[in-house]
């Protein structure tokens, strides 16, 4: 296989790929649906984790919980 064949069926794989739409705010901010797509996870094991005062920190802002960016980022590499 030539290099060029290569880097075609490599570049075929990463467009096949689904990745994650994380959306974060202007502030850093990242909701639950980006939070738990960013973790893998379903967006209940997120509200169970807040209701059993677990998972990473969070916010409610106008009623809506929201994930600070960093914060969640250390949660996923295990930072305490």
């Amino acid at each position: 296989m030539s290099n060029t064949q290569f880097n075609t069926q490599i570049a075929s794989l990463e467009a096949s790929v689904d990745r994650p739409r994380i959306r974060v705010t202007p502030d850093n901010r990242v909701d639950t649906n980006s939070a738990a797509a960013f973790l893998g996870i379903k967006k209940k094991t997120m509200a169970n984790w807040r209701s059993r005062g677990e998972g990473p920190p969070w916010r409610k802002v106008a009623g809506l919980v929201f994930y600070d960016w960093s914060g969640l980022q250390a949660f996923a590499r295990g930072d305490d």
